[in-house]
């Protein structure tokens, strides 16, 4: 990325969450926030090298 930080990265969440996973189609539920964390976290794994 020109002029940009390399350690930064861009990870598309888009489907990620569902009308069910959300308290009022906006905002996350602590089961929307459980379906980010266990999508999120094999992203950021292979990104430091876990």
């Amino acid at each position: 990325m020109a002029g940009g930080d390399a350690r930064v990265s861009f990870v598309d969440t888009t489907g990620w969450l569902g009308p069910g996973d959300l308290t009022d189609s906006v905002h996350p539920d602590d089961r929307g926030h459980r379906v980010m964390a266990d999508r999120l976290t094999p992203v950021i794994a292979a990104r430091i090298g876990s």
